[in-house]
């Protein structure tokens, strides 16, 4: 008996794997995403819309679009990507270059060009998740930088953000724009659909929340910091602070004390890092710089 559901569980994964395939045309990737200039809140959608053939290589076209509620949807462009060998490459800057790697093991790395630049990514642990009943291998990985980070799902992908952000780490300065908050969901014709439960819906967005800059005052000193920053406002009320990484993950949260405030960033690596203020129904958010 127990040989036997060794071998169906064997066929299952085997006829999975050699059915599935990288970006499958009409696979969907839904991420949530916030603007370093507002306190709105949207999403990226990707989709697998069709074949191209690029430098000698049969690619996948995901076509990439910004939803942001009334303010409606925003053309993001392209993206190409294929998969040789487990090996995830996309196209940037007239080159392919590794995305993903899902032959190595713990400890080992493969690196990412980014314009020239080359950022290490450096698998931390393997391990393995089950998404509608499919066993799908996990890498847990860190970069420098870090321009990449978290759990990297074979078949999907990063389930922080899609691709690395590197501005810090290879121009040596903040690029303020969109921050991913994850991936919220995920569907194509043979894993079905998953939703990773980290938002309402997958399509969420809001845009009530009233910008305050004028209001709140907020600055940051000194920026860039090694260990501490103080923040102050011109309001004397409290308000909530949320501290977020580029890969949009909550690192620190807490109340502000008055119109300055002193936060210690011993636990944080050097790289980019956002704080958000809220009060009631209004936001603001600020980039700071970590140097170690």
């Amino acid at each position: 008996m127990k040989n036997t559901l060794l071998l169906l569980t064997f066929s299952f994964v085997t006829i999975f794997a050699s059915g599935q395939t990288w970006a499958p045309i009409g696979a969907k990737w839904t991420f949530g995403i916030i603007n370093d200039f507002s306190p709105w809140q949207g999403y990226n959608e990707w989709t697998s819309t069709g074949d191209t053939l690029v430098g000698g290589h049969n690619c996948r076209v995901i076509q990439r679009t910004y939803g942001w509620g009334a303010l409606g949807d925003i053309d993001n462009g392209k993206l190409i990507i294929y998969e040789d060998n487990n090996v995830v490459y996309f196209y940037q800057a007239n080159q392919f270059t590794v995305l993903y790697d899902f032959n190595k093991t713990a400890g080992e790395t493969w690196i990412t060009v980014i314009d020239s630049c080359e950022s290490v990514i450096t698998v931390d642990s393997v391990g393995m998740d089950t998404i509608n009943g499919f066993p799908l291998k996990a890498l847990y990985i860190t970069s420098e930088g870090p321009t990449f980070g978290g759990k990297i799902l074979q078949y999907i992908g990063d389930v922080g953000r899609p691709t690395p952000n590197n501005s810090y780490y290879c121009l040596g300065f903040v690029v303020d724009g969109i921050i991913y908050t994850g991936l919220r969901c995920y569907e194509d014709s043979v894993l079905g659909f998953h939703n990773f439960n980290i938002a309402s819906t997958c399509d969420y967005t809001t845009s009530s929340i009233e910008e305050v800059e004028d209001e709140f005052g907020l600055s940051i000193s000194p920026n860039p910091t090694s260990n501490q920053i103080t923040i102050q406002t011109k309001m004397p009320q409290q308000l909530s602070f949320n501290i977020y990484n580029t890969l949009g993950q909550l690192l620190k949260q807490g109340i502000t004390q008055g119109n300055f405030t002193t936060i210690e960033l011993n636990n944080l690596a050097a790289g980019i890092y956002s704080i958000e203020l809220r009060s009631d129904n209004k936001a603001q958010r600020k980039c700071f710089i970590v140097q170690k």
